[in-house]
């Protein structure tokens, strides 16, 4: 049971906040808008309400199984912790006991970050960022600051080609 309400609980907080995240990056990426409210009503003028949500179905599905596997990994490992401590799984836990079981939940968790689509996504979305502050082109580096190392560059600062 804990698994589906996990999956469920993902899903719908994504669900509730993906439009506002929609509205964000297309402020970050998109300059021709003039604050949130002017993309609130573009968005909604241009593409109505379907517009906030593009792309969400990736978010929805990767949330939710992080989300199923960690409160489905918590319960369990809180059941055997008590199992283990108390001789039943239905004993009152302690504080550590709880801790605990969080603890397993959260390494749990760091194995299942999401693939696919939805990092993809995020990829794009940091990537035109960057090209939206004239520091990073898919073609090279450009404009760079003194000593901006990219993020994922493994410490080593890309160089923009030399002119010719």
């Amino acid at each position: 049971m804990d698994f589906i309400a996990g999956a469920i609980g993902g899903g719908l907080s994504t669900a509730v906040g993906y439009p506002l995240d929609t509205v964000k990056v297309r402020i970050q990426t998109e300059r021709h808008y003039n604050g949130i409210w002017h993309c609130i009503q573009e968005t909604y003028r241009t593409e109505k309400v379907w517009g906030f949500y593009k792309g969400m179905s990736a978010s929805v599905l990767s949330v939710s199984v992080i989300s199923s596997v960690s409160f489905g990994t918590y319960r369990n490992f809180l059941c055997t912790i008590c199992k283990l401590r108390y001789g039943a799984a239905d004993a009152k836990p302690s504080k550590l006991d709880i801790s605990l079981a969080g603890g397993g939940a959260g390494a749990a968790r760091v194995g299942k970050k999401p693939r696919g689509k939805a990092q993809r996504r995020e990829l794009v979305h940091k990537h035109r960022r960057l090209e939206m502050q004239g520091m990073f082109s898919l073609g090279g580096a450009r404009n760079k600051p003194a000593g901006f190392v990219f993020p994922g560059a493994g410490g080593h600062t890309p160089t923009a080609p030399s002119p010719r």
